[in-house]
């Protein structure tokens, strides 16, 4: 019986060893499986990145050839070695990116009163923007104020009072209760065009947004009538052209 008992004991233990063994190792395999698949896609990316290399280089390398032309003397580049300038007609001219030369009617080479152009852009150069010293408080004014109490950002509509086109508005936003005391305030920078006696609407940051604050010109909260506040604008600089 003890002997019996021995051998079913022995034969269950081999049974599970030899199983177990066999998970392992399908396991092992299972793993090696996934870790090749794992190396192939890794591979196929690989791949893939260094083609894209290969082209952009390739790329820049066609780019930086045609601006090496491109930049090359119009003397190198003519054919035969003539000069295009030569051989023109009297009176045809003759521009670079600073003035114009012509010839007049006894073959004397004078300079042409046009607009001088930019180098970089080849455009006609624009004056800068010219801050204005001494102006009057109401060269920009508020012509509109709107924000309501579901908005975060309120529309600020600004006039240009000025005989000058505005290009930049630097100010200050006060924000006020009914009764007059001060909330919080807000500086503002903005480049905005603004013609003439004209005005336009600008994006701002309204009061009192986490809070349901609405301007009191503007749609409040029917529970929270109160949440409202009004604004004082104070101008600090202006640039125009």
């Amino acid at each position: 019986m003890n002997r019996t008992i021995t051998l079913l004991v022995g034969l269950l233990a081999g049974f599970a060893a030899g199983y177990y063994i066999g998970e392992y190792k399908t396991l092992q395999q299972m793993q090696a499986e996934e870790l090749n698949d794992a190396l192939s896609k890794m591979s196929v990316l690989l791949n893939k990145e260094l083609d894209e290399l290969i082209d952009l280089q390739d790329r820049s390398t066609s780019i930086k050839s045609d601006s090496l032309q491109n930049t090359m003397t119009p003397s190198a580049r003519t054919e035969n070695g003539q000069n295009p300038s030569k051989g023109k007609a009297s009176g045809q001219t003759v521009s670079n990116t600073s003035h114009t030369l012509h010839k007049d009617s006894k073959g004397t080479e004078t300079k042409d009163n046009t607009a001088a152009l930019d180098k970089k852009t080849n455009t006609p150069k624009v004056d800068s923007p010219e801050r204005v010293t001494n102006m009057p408080a109401d060269a920009v004014t508020v012509a509109s104020y709107e924000h309501d109490w579901v908005s975060r950002d309120a529309t600020l509509t600004l006039k240009n009072n000025t005989d000058k086109t505005i290009v930049r508005v630097m100010a200050r936003i006060i924000y006020k209760s009914m009764k007059g005391e001060i909330l919080d305030y807000r500086d503002i920078d903005k480049k905005i065009e603004i013609d003439s006696h004209m005005a336009k609407p600008i994006t701002v940051q309204g009061y009192g947004y986490d809070l349901n604050y609405a301007y009191y010109r503007s749609q409040a909260r029917a529970t929270e009538p109160n949440r409202i506040y009004k604004i004082e604008f104070v101008l600090q600089n202006i640039w125009v052209k």
